[in-house]
């Protein structure tokens, strides 16, 4: 800014820019960025989750990311809102996730098979309401683990739901916390949820939210390690895995008189080997056998009938040679 003297001359003037000794910023301005970018994931995991769960089409996105004192932010929570009180270890303290009424009772009516609808008169949660929505929060929680896997290995437990008056002490009024605001649609009714990062549960990882740490924290890892993650994510899938000793057809006169003792020929032989069916589909072949005492089969090879869906996805198909 150029302030002109009486005698022609200019001089440059510095603006000052107000700081308020009572609410310091404690997040500094790539903490808030990194935080946004990691609460946008994280708002992308939560809708998929709500989605299934609620069998309605969900979206969950971030409007933002303030600095404010504790005090303020309880000020805002309204008193039918539900907050959730949820632990990171091995951080400290607890971070809030409120959800506000406009979009807590749409989902606890869904959740208890109604379509979906707002009460016609406001009011807090009744206990069976509440426990229906832990049992939803609960199941998000893997959501967080997701979200900040690049920042810390956490292990989230929901504390406690509890209304407005109940959380007010739960943070020293002047505590400076992160409000991560969202915005919910589901079905048709939209509303507000606000995540509430007290500084000192952040304090521990703060120097790495930047953006640099959530850009190349994917590659910290040695291709053994993110190999051995991969596969112990994978590992831990399970698959329905039948043997089919073989088919018949029957009439439904012949079906109706099955009787206990009775024989079915299949169309197998017993010299051939066996079908294995994976998830449904046909991946190999067997030939049965005894494994100890019980009764097992041994892989002799993978079957020939590939669907045009696994060709198109992997990239191959089997040929006569």
């Amino acid at each position: 800014m150029e302030a002109v003297h009486a005698t022609g001359k200019t001089s440059r003037r510095k603006m000052v820019r107000g700081y308020d000794f009572r609410r310091p910023d404690k997040f500094g301005k790539d903490h808030v960025r990194t935080l946004y970018m990691l609460h946008e994931n994280l708002g992308r995991l939560l809708a998929s989750h709500f989605s299934g769960r609620l069998s309605a089409l969900c979206q969950v996105n971030v409007l933002g990311v303030n600095q404010a004192s504790y005090d303020e932010f309880a000020k805002t929570i309204d008193k039918a809102a539900a907050v959730a009180v949820i632990s990171l270890p091995p951080l400290p303290g607890n971070v809030l996730l409120q959800l506000d009424a406009g979009i807590a009772f749409p989902i606890i009516d869904r959740l208890m098979g109604g379509p979906g609808q707002y009460p016609p008169v406001l009011r807090p949660a009744t206990d069976i309401e509440k426990t229906v929505l832990e049992k939803l929060l609960e199941g998000s929680l893997d959501t967080f683990v997701e979200a900040w896997r690049r920042i810390a290995r956490l292990s989230p437990r929901l504390e406690s739901l509890e209304t407005s008056p109940l959380v007010a002490q739960l943070i020293p009024a002047n505590e400076i916390v992160a409000v991560i605001s969202f915005s919910v649609l589901v079905g048709d009714y939209s509303g507000a949820m606000h995540l509430c990062l007290p500084f000192k549960v952040a304090e521990p990882v703060l120097p790495r939210l930047t953006a640099q740490e959530w850009i190349t924290g994917d590659f910290r890892e040695s291709p053994g390690k993110a190999a051995q993650a991969l596969s112990d994510r994978v590992s831990g899938v399970h698959v329905p895995m039948i043997v089919l000793l073989g088919k018949t057809q029957l009439s439904m006169r012949e079906f109706s008189e099955l009787r206990l003792g009775d024989v079915l020929r299949l169309d197998n032989r017993w010299d051939r080997d066996l079908e294995v069916l994976v998830a449904g589909r046909s991946k190999f072949t067997a030939r049965p056998g005894h494994l100890g005492r019980r009764l097992g089969f041994r892989i002799t090879g993978a079957t020939q009938a590939v669907d045009e869906e696994d060709q198109a996805r992997e990239g191959w198909a089997w040929t006569d040679s």
